[in-house]
C-alpha cells in the first residue's frame, strides 16, 4: 500500500526510481491506477445491481492500495 504524504517529491525524493524515497513515483501511479480500476467495478456493481433489483451489492472499497498521509 502506499502512503502518499504531504511531502512527496520534495527535494526530488520519490521522484525517480533511483532517487530516495518509497514509493516511488511510479509505484503510487500504479497504486492508484488498481485503485480507480477497483473503483470502476465496484461502481459498475452498483450500478447493475440498482438497474437489476438485486439484493443488496457485493462491491467493496476494502482493498484500496493507496492512502493519503
Amino acid at each position: 500500500m502506499a502512503t502518499i504524504k504531504q511531502n512527496f517529491g520534495e527535494g526530488g525524493a520519490n521522484l525517480t526510481p533511483a532517487g530516495q524515497g518509497e514509493p516511488t513515483l511510479a509505484q503510487a501511479l500504479r497504486d492508484i491506477a488498481d485503485d480507480l480500476a477497483m473503483l470502476k467495478a465496484a461502481l459498475d456493481q452498483l450500478i447493475s445491481d440498482y438497474n437489476n433489483g438485486t439484493s443488496p451489492t457485493t462491491a467493496s472499497t476494502s482493498s484500496l492500495k493507496t492512502q493519503k498521509g
